[in-house]
């Protein structure tokens, strides 16, 4: 049996991606809905607080923790997690709050 996603749910031509266009009624917004995007904001700046500490600490203590075996794949590691949950501040958070503030600002092309 061959079953294709695209045949449920067309996808925009050129990707084979379905996209659903469409938004919860402001009744449906519950406590919940609020919660999980609170939570993610608040994920997403713990994140880039707490590898950024992390960064300086091991900035300042360079001397002192370079010896250890794997100080500098570990540093690296922070680094890399830096860059993505920045990254991810800087275009998944104003996405995310926009959706929240306004309807007509997401389905127009002034967000592309």
């Amino acid at each position: 049996m061959n079953f294709v996603h695209s045949e449920i749910f067309p996808s925009t031509p050129g990707t084979p991606f379905a996209e659903i266009d469409d938004t919860i009624p402001d009744s449906q917004k519950n406590g919940i809905y609020y919660f999980v995007i609170i939570f993610f904001i608040l994920s997403a700046v713990a994140a880039i607080v707490l590898t950024g500490a992390f960064l300086i600490v091991s900035i300042f203590l360079w001397g002192y923790l370079k010896p250890m075996k794997f100080f500098w794949f570990l540093v690296q590691m922070t680094f890399s997690a830096f860059i993505v949950s920045s990254i991810n501040f800087v275009f998944n958070v104003p996405a995310t709050l926009f959706s929240i503030t306004t309807e007509s600002f997401v389905h127009s092309g002034e967000c592309l």
